[in-house]
Order: structure tokens, then C-alpha cells, then sequence
């Protein structure tokens, strides 16, 4: 689903959602709006048989969600900024041989999964990724 409702203005659209099934099964959603008129955030729900964990890369707390629809709320350290955290870890990879977090491989599923979600807007279609063609 793309939309031009937040900036009719822009080339692109600036509201998405996708709906994924990974190969375990699990569905999973990401909803992306470049336009919100909203402050910034990075909100995760991660949801499963013992509840949901509710996140923010720029808050310091999770909520957890239990099913007996009790809340736990614990504190966390923010490290950084995903994309500025990501950028010092490549220079450092670079200059100083550090070993980077993330595998080249993992962040290969992650553009295939953004191309497959654009492809899905542009045809209306579901649209199969396959992960064999990354081995």
C-alpha cells in the first residue's frame, strides 16, 4: 500500500505498509511514513505467545505486554541512532579493522525485503522473495 495522503506534494509515496511471512512462518508488518507530520521515532512491536514487546530507538524504556494484560516496563540504554551508529561502525571497520555487528548477508535480506515491499506497491501484488540467489 503506498499513499500520497501526508505530502500530496512529494514524488513518492509518503506513507507505506507491507506485510511479510518469513521463511519460519512468522508474519510480521512494517508500516513507514517518510511525511508524518509527527516527531521522529523508530517504533518496534515485537508480538508472540508470551506478549508483546513495544519499542523505540529514542525513548529509554520497553514496554512488555503480557496476555493477562499486565504492563512491565524496563529501562534500556540508547546507544545511538541506527543509521549514525551503522556509519561509525563501517569507518571503524574500515580505518582500524573492527569487525562489524551485522553480517553482509543480513543486511542483503534487508534490501530484499524493502525491493520486494516497492514491487509489491508498484504491482499491487504479493510478491515471493528468494533468499536462495543471496548464497
Amino acid at each position: 500500500m503506498g499513499t500520497y495522503k501526508c505530502r500530496p506534494d512529494w514524488p513518492v509515496e509518503d506513507t507505506s505498509e507491507s506485510v511479510f511471512r518469513l521463511p519460519n512462518g512468522v508474519i510480521g508488518r512494517v508500516y513507514t511514513s517518510l511525511g508524518s507530520i509527527a516527531p521522529y521515532s523508530m517504533q518496534t512491536m515485537l508480538y508472540g505467545t508470551e506478549g508483546t514487546i513495544e519499542t523505540n530507538n529514542v525513548t529509554k524504556q520497553v514496554i512488555i505486554h503480557r496476555p493477562d494484560g499486565k504492563q512491565e516496563t524496563r529501562d534500556v540504554t540508547i546507544n545511538s541512532h541506527n543509521a549514525i551508529m551503522e556509519c561509525n561502525e563501517m569507518c571503524r571497520a574500515i580505518l582500524f579493522g573492527d569487525k562489524v555487528s551485522h553480517e553482509v548477508i543480513e543486511g542483503a535480506k534487508t534490501l530484499y525485503c524493502c525491493n520486494a515491499a516497492i514491487r509489491s506497491i508498484e504491482t499491487g501484488e504479493k510478491v515471493v522473495i528468494d533468499y536462495s540467489t543471496l548464497i
